[in-house]
């Protein structure tokens, strides 16, 4: 088992689809869990179900 992966820290927040917020699709995955939709809790009716594109998504920021 690897226990010191190294992750890009992106904000991009995802709800999962247990109903909770994490600040990325990656950071879901790393917790096994799978997104619901993009953006947070609770996911719209129109949610988006792909990532959106960078060029549309503005609220996507690096975290340090």
């Amino acid at each position: 088992m690897i226990n010191n992966l190294s992750m890009t820290k992106i904000f991009r927040p995802v709800c999962g689809c247990n109903g909770v917020d994490f600040n990325s699709a990656s950071e879901a995955a790393s917790k096994g869990v799978n997104v619901e939709c993009y953006g947070s809790c609770p996911c719209p009716a129109d949610a988006p179900s792909s990532a959106p594109s960078s060029e549309s998504y503005s609220d996507v920021a690096a975290v340090e």
